[in-house]
C-alpha cells in the first residue's frame, strides 16, 4: 500500500485529497477497501484531518519523503 494513494493509481494528486475530504464528509465509504489504508497517511489508525494534512503538505513539497511506500 503506497501511503496517500487513495485511489490506487500509482500516485499521490488531489484526487487522493479529494477522495478523503469526501470520506471524512461520508460521501463516500473507504471502509472495507484496499483505500483505506492508504488514507490513513500518519498512521494513527484514524481517518481524520491528519491525513489530509499530511497529503497535502506531501503535494505542496512542504517535507520531504512525507510519505513512503508500506506494506503495513
Amino acid at each position: 500500500v503506497k501511503l496517500g494513494d487513495v485511489n490506487g493509481d500509482g500516485i499521490i494528486n488531489s484526487g487522493d485529497l479529494l477522495r478523503v475530504q469526501k470520506h471524512l464528509l461520508k460521501v463516500i465509504n473507504l471502509d472495507n477497501t484496499p483505500y483505506i489504508k492508504a488514507a490513513d497517511a500518519n498512521r494513527d489508525n484514524n481517518i481524520n484531518s491528519g491525513d489530509l494534512l499530511k497529503i497535502q503538505k506531501h503535494l505542496l513539497n512542504v517535507s520531504k519523503n512525507i510519505l513512503k511506500d508500506s506494506n503495513k
